[in-house]
Parts: C-alpha cells; sequence; structure tokens
C-alpha cells in the first residue's frame, strides 16, 4: 500500500510543478496517524489517517477510503495553497481549500485510470452539495456559521462553502478564460 501511495504523490506532485511552479520543498514526507477520514499538510509533509493506507479493510474504513487519491492530490496541493499561498484571515480560508479543491481535481482528470470521469463525478457533488447549502451564506463567512441546534449542519454547509462553492468559482473562470489565460492566472 504505501508504494501504492507513493505512486500517486510522484506524478501529483509533478502535475502540480507543471501547473504552479518548483515543489515548495526538498522532500515530502507521508505520515499515518492512527485515526480515520482527515488529512492535513504541514510544510513538507503529508499527515494522513489509516484509510489510506489500509485500503478498503472492513466496513468502517470503506467510508473513508473513496476519494483516497483525490484527498491525497488535495493535501498535496496545500503545499502550495496554504504554505507559499497563505490565508491572512479565517475569511480567506476558501482560497486555500478552493484552490486546493480544484488543484486536486485537476490532478485526477491527468491519472491514467482516473481521468475525464473523476473530474466530472467531483464537479457533480461539488454543485449538489453547493445548491444544498447555497441559503446558509457567503463563502468568505463560512467559519462563522454556528448552528447550535445543528452542527452537522453547520460544519457541511461551512465545508460546502469553503472547499466546493469555491472549487466551481474557479470551474467557472477557468470556463471563461479557457486553458492558456488559466494555466497563467494558476502560476
Amino acid at each position: 500500500m504505501q508504494k501504492r501511495l507513493i505512486d500517486i504523490a510522484r506524478p501529483t506532485i509533478r502535475f502540480y510543478e507543471d501547473l504552479f511552479e518548483t515543489f515548495p520543498f526538498e522532500e515530502f514526507n507521508i505520515i499515518q496517524v492512527n485515526a480515520f477520514g482527515y488529512g492535513q499538510a504541514p510544510p513538507g509533509m503529508m499527515i494522513i489517517t489509516n484509510e489510506a493506507f489500509n485500503g478498503k479493510v472492513d466496513d468502517f474504513s470503506a467510508l473513508f477510503t473513496k476519494g483516497i487519491n483525490q484527498r491525497f492530490a488535495h493535501e498535496i496541493a496545500h503545499q502550495y495553497w496554504g504554505h507559499l499561498v497563505k490565508m491572512a484571515t479565517p475569511e480567506e480560508q476558501w482560497i486555500t481549500e478552493s484552490f486546493a479543491n480544484y488543484a486536486s481535481a485537476l490532478a485526477m482528470r491527468s491519472m491514467k485510470n482516473q481521468g475525464t470521469s473523476a473530474f466530472e463525478g467531483m464537479l457533480s457533488r461539488w454543485r449538489n452539495q453547493a445548491s444544498a447549502y447555497a441559503s446558509a451564506g457567503t463563502i468568505p463567512f463560512a467559519n462563522r456559521l454556528r448552528w447550535i441546534e445543528n452542527p452537522r449542519g453547520s460544519f457541511l454547509a461551512r465545508t460546502s462553502l469553503l472547499y466546493e462553492k469555491g472549487a466551481l468559482i474557479l470551474e467557472a473562470l477557468y470556463k471563461e478564460m479557457g486553458d492558456k489565460n488559466f494555466a497563467l492566472f494558476m502560476k
């Protein structure tokens, strides 16, 4: 399984170097955490939970395994969107998350065995989530959502705004700008 993760990380980093610029750190360490369902991206590393290393070993871990390639690509993208491009305030977190999310979708589209269907699938999920929480608030105020009676709803709305609705804005910009101008914009 570790070899498979390295085989995802290397081409993803190469893809981002073409899309953005040289990888910002000399090395990239992947660290396993004994938990499920998240990733973090400190400078030069990724902290990722068990399902990335174990695959679908049981029903519980299978819940988190779907989309592991995209989550990997998302966390690698944070080496650029989060460390090179930083957020000054919580209202700007959508920039780091949306750009990392959109970059991960582009990376998935570029990988063999992923392709356009993975990219289109992500866009479809983003559209569904963004429309489900369209009335929750604006993207910059996503971190201020506090529905005391429904903390799960607050979390889902925040996630939809920061990660998905912002990524859809980038997709709209791509369609408007075209390949060449969007590539310049991303650099």
